[in-house]
């Protein structure tokens, strides 16, 4: 790691596909897809992002006031999207949120990796899955 920086100046990286992950393993790839080339490493990945990390007490909408950041203001109207999860894995925080505050009106939608969608079990039918990946651009427009 240290030779990538001092090759390059000590700066941040402005190159997805050619970082300090990239430069050590030698190659041009973003990290995620050389992950998923490695079934144990991305499962493994992705279980931790699923909640592996925190339990559910400790979901990002137990200690942020939702209220505030996420519900105030919203203007409701039949197609309005009131939380997109980029990256969101599993969908456990989606879910953590729905358990919490489950009469609010607006689509909450889920976005990851394809393959990552594809293994999404067990949340609410109220949540849509998107296949995604946040290097695209973002299919949901709000206003």
């Amino acid at each position: 790691m240290r030779t990538y920086f001092r090759r390059y100046g000590y700066q941040s990286p402005n190159d997805y596909l050619y970082g300090p992950y990239q430069f050590t393993h030698d190659i041009r790839q973003e990290t995620y897809s050389h992950w998923q080339t490695q079934p144990d490493v991305i499962n493994n990945f992705d279980t931790f992002m699923s909640g592996g990390k925190l339990n559910d007490k400790r979901r990002w909408c137990e200690w942020v006031s939702a209220k505030d950041v996420v519900i105030e203001g919203f203007h409701h109207s039949e197609d309005a999207v009131l939380l997109v999860d980029i990256g969101g894995g599993r969908g456990h925080d989606l879910q953590a949120f729905r358990n919490k505050y489950p009469d609010l009106p607006g689509r909450l939608i889920l976005q990851d990796r394809p393959q990552v969608i594809q293994e999404v079990q067990g949340i609410s039918d109220t949540i849509e899955l998107m296949p995604h990946s946040f290097f695209d651009v973002q299919p949901i427009k709000g206003k």
